[in-house]
Order: structure tokens, then C-alpha cells, then sequence
């Protein structure tokens, strides 16, 4: 998929800012921020991105759950202009690898996580949350980090004992997916 005006990877992957030192990760009270700050992400780039279900529960009982979650995906996708490297859905949680404005990021993966639950709810009667939390972004600051994240990415059903190799499990996905695998 190529995005009209896409900056090729090797200009979003010039050095970025560094992750902030110890000492800025402290709140005003002394103690370490639960998490890291968004502002504290750089502005845009590559971005290995993830999210699990609450209390580490299933977040698809089903391919037609992977079915709307991959088409949710694709539109994240095009409307908000991501490059997605690579994704992997298992059962209790999702990666994926995107090339985004953090900004693009965010407005992305609220639409995607907020339809996605919204539509698992009504399927399966139940309310609440699906998600743990909000989505997790660790900022992709090197080729080898990118190479190293989109393999992790394939590979996390092989880990899981669910398959042998990456080409077996369907639901992976992405433009280097596609690329290395020779999958349609």
C-alpha cells in the first residue's frame, strides 16, 4: 500500500528523541510515573504498538472477531494515513508496527480500540471494558529495532506454540508481511 506524500522509511527513522532519563520520569511527588507520557513520545515515526484484554481475557472468541477487527484496522489505516508494518492478533491481545504522526497514532488507535469493544459488547451482551488499558506505543529509534520489532511481531504465534512458522497462522498481516512471505 503506498500513501500519497509517505516519507520512506529510512527519513521516519532518523535518529529521534531519547527516551527520557530516570529523573524525568518522576512525578512532582517523588515517586515514578506509572507510565510514560505521550508528549514524551516523539512527534512522529515508527512505533511498535500493543494492547491486551482486561484481566488478560480473550479479546476475540472468533475469526468473525478477526474479521471486523482486521477491517476496523484497514480504515485506522487509510483515514488516518499509517503505514502498517506488521500486526499480529492473538487471543488475548494485538501488536502492530506503524509508521504515524504520533497525533494520526492516537486519533487512530482511540477509533480502533473504542469501535472494535463497542461492537464485541453488543455481539457477545456484555458491557464494560475490553481493553486493559489505553494502547501502549515504544518509539522504533533504529532500522535494527524496526527489523527486530516486525520479527517479533511474526513470530509471537510461533512463541506461542499455536504454529510452526508464520506463514501458517492467518492472522498476520502488513505491507512487510506481505513482502516476506509472499502471502495474498
Amino acid at each position: 500500500m503506498n500513501v500519497p506524500g509517505a516519507c520512506p522509511l529510512a527519513m521516519l527513522l532518523l535518529p529521534m528523541a531519547k527516551r527520557a532519563d530516570a529523573d524525568e520520569r518522576c512525578s512532582g511527588y517523588g515517586r515514578p510515573m506509572a507510565r510514560r507520557p505521550r508528549n514524551a513520545l516523539p512527534a512522529n515515526g515508527a512505533f511498535h504498538v500493543t494492547n491486551r484484554g482486561v484481566e488478560q481475557r480473550s479479546i476475540f472468541l472468533d475469526d468473525s472477531d478477526r474479521l471486523r477487527f482486521v477491517g476496523l484496522l484497514d480504515r485506522a489505516t487509510q483515514r488516518f494515513c499509517w503505514r502498517l508494518s506488521a500486526y499480529a492478533l492473538m487471543r488475548n491481545h494485538f501488536h502492530l508496527v506503524v509508521l504515524a504522526d504520533l497525533e494520526q497514532l492516537s486519533r487512530g488507535m482511540h477509533q480502533l480500540s473504542f469501535r472494535y469493544a463497542q461492537g464485541f459488547n453488543d455481539r457477545y451482551e456484555r458491557v464494560g471494558h475490553l481493553f486493559q488499558g489505553r494502547f501502549k506505543a515504544s518509539p522504533i529509534e533504529s532500522s535494527e529495532y524496526y527489523a527486530n520489532a516486525c520479527a517479533y511481531v511474526f513470530e509471537n504465534p510461533v512463541r506461542a506454540g499455536i504454529c510452526a512458522e508464520p506463514s501458517a497462522y492467518r492472522w498476520l498481516g502488513g505491507e512487510l508481511f506481505a513482502d516476506i512471505y509472499r502471502r495474498v
